[in-house]
């Protein structure tokens, strides 16, 4: 009797578990990066036609380690370029040339957002906290927000922003953005041995639009809402934590109205005045004509007194006030930032009699009427 044997093989199947992703920065101590971004917004403005704001930059982050509670990051931004134009008028952003090259110190807290900044002067701190503690969506720790965790392709993940603050142009008008943004982890490849990460972003867009512009020679305040959406693209070194490339489309669609204010007098006389850190100018009063001070460019300190009484306030161009000086007061102006500049406008044209340039004078000029 012949005894039959029939082998089985098994075999086994093993079954990988799917790999899980994180996403965040590389913020080791001495760990350097450099990004490059440009930026495009077209919208129709009332009575101008298509106006189209654009700029790119080149950013360097270098992760100087934990202070305290944070994280500190020295970073420079370069060849930056802003600019606008509306119809045949070009304008630039001049701040934004002032802090190229020069670095600035960012205290990032553990949600991985700008807490403080340091820099050179309190006027370069200004511009500084323009393009850093408002900028709309910069996270330095968590890219794609905090939800960007224990992901497998495919995943898809939402982050919320509400009300961030954004700057259009020089004289620091700002306006609201909300955004709802949902991510989705596309696939893995291996490239040159690193492992890249493809993710995809749908974004719902809410802005509230509140900004200065330059029409046709005139400064007018433009306002308005807008919604739309925004669709993109990233691509992530999942072995270095860099962003490696990232392109956005934005379309926005609202309504925008000009407003109608009006120089608070008749100018007859414009001037420039440039200064040097803590030079100080004027020290008169005059007898019959109105100043306007306008800040055009760095931080001031204008003092407006009587035989009786003293005021100091500060002028700074990011806080958009201008002080109408009326004839009769003594006034001086004490420039604070260095390479400054001040706009006065004048209700009278220049008369030499109508200066009162020593202080006892200007006294017995004011006991007189």
């Amino acid at each position: 009797m012949k005894r039959v044997i029939i082998v089985f093989f098994v075999a086994l199947l093993f079954c990988n578990e799917e790999e899980i992703y994180t996403f965040v920065n590389n913020i080791n101590e001495g760990h350097r990066v450099k990004y490059k971004q440009d930026d495009i917004m077209t919208f129709e403005m009332p009575g101008a036609g298509e106006v189209r704001r654009g700029g790119n930059k080149t950013q360097l982050l270098e992760y100087l380690g934990k202070q305290g509670e944070f994280f500190l990051i020295r970073s420079t931004l370069s060849n930056i370029i802003s600019i606008n134009v509306m119809g045949d008028k070009v304008s630039s952003d001049y701040d934004a040339q002032i802090i190229n090259n020069i670095p600035c110190l960012l205290y990032i807290d553990i949600n991985g957002e700008v807490d403080h900044l340091e820099s050179e002067d309190d006027y370069m701190e200004d511009i500084f906290k323009k393009n850093y503690l408002n900028i709309s969506f910069n996270n330095y720790i968590y890219p794609f927000g905090k939800n960007a965790v224990d992901l497998s392709v495919g995943d898809s993940w939402t982050e919320v922003h509400d009300s961030v603050t954004i700057f259009f142009d020089e004289v620091g008008s700002e306006s609201l953005m909300s955004d709802s943004s949902v991510y989705t982890l596309d696939k893995i490849k291996s490239k040159k041995g690193r492992k890249i990460a493809y993710i995809e972003v749908e974004e719902l867009l809410t802005l509230e639009l509140r900004v200065a512009v330059n029409f046709y020679g005139e400064k007018r305040l433009m306002a308005g809402h807008a919604t739309g959406t925004a669709d993109g693209s990233y691509k992530w070194d999942l072995d270095s934590g860099e962003l490696l490339k990232a392109h956005v489309d934005v379309n926005l669609v609202g309504d925008f109205e000009m407003d109608e204010k009006k120089f608070p007098m008749k100018v007859k006389r414009v001037f420039i005045l440039y200064g040097k850190k803590n030079k100080i100018r004027g020290n008169h009063a005059h007898k019959k004509c109105s100043q306007f001070f306008i800040p055009v460019l760095g931080k001031f300190i204008l003092e407006i007194k009587t035989p009786g009484a003293k005021k100091k306030m500060v002028l700074n161009h990011l806080s958009k006030i201008a002080v109408l000086v009326p004839p009769k007061y003594w006034c001086s102006i004490k420039f604070v930032s260095k390479n400054s500049i001040l706009m006065v406008a004048c209700d009278q044209h220049y008369n030499v009699n109508d200066y009162l340039k020593n202080f006892n004078v200007y006294k017995k000029y004011l006991r007189k009427k």
